[in-house]
């Protein structure tokens, strides 16, 4: 509270608890507990949790191994001599 507050305070101006205009009461004492007047808090709601879904935990599933197929190997074809068709040479 800045001293200017205080001083208007002082004056009658405000009402401290409320600081709404309005006149103090012009006894000492009874102006006194004003001061110290507690301000009525504002209750908080309360937020509701929200539960969490519990997370079904998935089952792996186990990797069938593919069996590698084995490679067949071409034969190579021999190429046939072709024999030559002169004469001279069979």
């Amino acid at each position: 509270m800045r001293t200017a507050d205080r001083a208007e305070l002082q004056i009658g101006r405000l009402h401290p608890a409320t600081t709404e205009h309005c006149i103090l009461p012009s006894h000492p004492a009874s102006w006194f507990f004003l001061l110290f007047k507690k301000k009525k808090k504002k209750k908080k709601k309360k937020k509701k949790k929200k539960k969490k879904k519990k997370k079904k935990k998935k089952k792996k599933k186990k990797k069938k191994k593919k069996k590698k197929k084995k490679k067949k190997k071409k034969k190579k074809k021999k190429k046939k001599k072709k024999k030559p068709t002169c004469s001279l040479f069979s």
